[in-house]
């Protein structure tokens, strides 16, 4: 049980027994009971879009490893009891029972586990949901997002649903305003490096040819928050018409890491360009940047340390480092100063 969740049990339950002086008796109710029920009546429903979520679950199984990721960022990790087939982060999620994908769930790992909550980025074929649904499984769907407003929201729905329209909202409200507050730190300090008048043009390349980050993708932000303007950001849907490809003249190229600058150097839509001729390319984990996760923000920053290797990021990071227990509030260091890391509520059980 959480802090927040902690002290309003024992603010209820001091309001039960004032009240409940002078009756007693074998067939009074249980305080504890219900200040308990109470409290749980206070926090659920949780309504998140088109899903409602009737009260607190305990198990959980995330079908979606950027689902996965944002748990443990939120420091919900110990209530996952199983993982899709491809959560491999952080380590402790590779030791969880595999549940097949959103696409094919293993329905039977998942009853078997018999989780209160079932997590989804896609919606589950419609036979799965109902047979999840008749084994009282709840199911939600928390798809991926296109602007840094989406993500502080589905961190904040995920606090939510795991703890309730006022504990799991302070959690979440903490937690989001802690990244804003980073996010804003890391414009500034760019802003500090660069200038508005400095900023370099920029291609992220996810699959050759013409797929790479157009202007209504999270990673368009993302790149315009570290001072890079995107040569794509006049188009849609993570396509570039080869008919427009000649207007493109990035000056830093990252691309998923199974592309390779020879495959670059080698490819006629790219081998002029003027990143390509002097080799001004950075390879990425593109896997990472679709988690939409703390540690896709901690790899726009090496992005962003490549392309002005003159800011001062040192020691810049929003995740904690991996096996370091999450934070209540942040903490000053020894020099009195702010820690550079991004402090994050303690772990709920």
């Amino acid at each position: 049980m959480g802090k927040w969740k902690r002290l309003l049990a024992v603010g209820l339950a001091a309001v039960l027994f004032l009240t409940g002086v002078g009756c007693k008796g074998s067939d009074q109710p249980d305080p504890d009971e219900e200040s308990s029920q109470e409290e749980e009546d206070m926090e659920y429903p949780v309504e998140v879009g088109a899903f409602s979520l009737r009260s607190r679950p305990g198990d959980v199984v995330s079908l979606s490893p950027a689902l996965t990721e944002k748990l443990y960022d939120l420091g919900f990790g110990s209530r996952l009891t199983g993982v899709s087939d491809f959560c491999d982060y952080p380590p402790e999620a590779e030791s969880l029972p595999r549940c097949g994908t959103a696409q094919l769930p293993d329905i039977e790992a998942i009853k078997e586990l018999s989780p209160d909550l079932v997590l989804s980025s896609a919606a589950l074929p419609e036979g799965a949901w109902t047979e999840l649904q008749q084994s009282d499984i709840e199911v939600v769907v928390l798809p991926p997002v296109t602007d840094l407003a989406a993500l502080s929201q589905t961190y904040l729905d995920m606090a939510r649903l795991l703890e309730g329209n006022t504990t799991g909202a302070q959690i979440g409200d903490l937690f989001v305003s802690q990244l804003e507050d980073k996010t804003q730190q890391l414009a500034r300090t760019m802003i500090d490096a660069i200038g508005e008048e400095s900023r370099k043009s920029v291609l992220y390349v996810r699959v050759l040819d013409f797929n790479v980050a157009t202007g209504d993708t999270l990673e368009q932000q993302l790149l315009d928050l570290i001072g890079l303007d995107n040569a794509a950001e006049a188009f849609t849907g993570w396509t570039v018409p080869e008919e427009s490809w000649k207007e493109l003249a990035p000056t830093v190229i990252f691309s998923d890491n199974s592309i390779t600058m020879k495959m670059f150097e080698q490819n006629a839509y790219y081998k002029g360009m003027k990143a390509v001729i002097g080799d001004v390319w950075m390879p990425v984990d593109g896997a990472i940047l679709e988690r939409q996760s703390l540690r896709s923000l901690d790899l726009m920053v090496e992005m962003a340390k490549y392309a002005y290797p003159e800011a001062d990021l040192a020691g810049f990071t929003f995740a904690r480092e991996s096996g370091e227990p999450a934070e209540e509030a942040s903490e000053p260091d020894a020099s009195g100063e702010d820690s550079d890391q991004l402090p994050l509520p303690s772990s709920i059980n």
